[in-house]
């Protein structure tokens, strides 16, 4: 491929470079991740009173989980590769039968925002 002259190249390169780089802001920053949900999303279970995953890339601080829209209360536990060990226990047991959605959002340390949904069907 060529570029022309000698003196076009540097102008092409930059241009490129320029419109490389300009893709939104989301180069380098990492956003938290949810992983290995226990009971797995999709599963089916006869009652629903605790439900744990892993965070990755996530401020503690900024983690909200919500139960069927409703905000409940985690414990985190931070694991030595950086990681949370988040548990989440209802209330009270979910025993009704149905789809129960939880839902966890937060940020990672450099701001970038995270979601997830998973879904576990409760039969009792």
């Amino acid at each position: 491929v060529s570029f022309g002259s000698t003196s076009a190249q540097p102008s092409v390169v930059s241009y490129l470079v320029v419109a490389g780089g300009g893709g939104g802001g989301s180069s380098g920053c990492e956003d938290p991740k949810f992983l290995k949900p226990v009971p797995v999303d999709g599963s089916t279970v006869p009652s629903l009173s605790e439900f744990a995953f892993l965070a990755s890339d996530t401020d503690r601080d900024t983690l909200v989980v919500e139960i069927n829209g409703a905000a409940v209360p985690t414990q985190i536990t931070p694991l030595r590769n950086g990681d949370l060990q988040v548990n989440v226990v209802p209330p009270a047991p979910i025993t009704q039968a149905g789809k129960v959605r939880i839902t966890a959002k937060a940020q990672s340390s450099e701001g970038c925002a995270g979601f997830a949904a998973f879904y576990i069907n409760v039969q009792p």
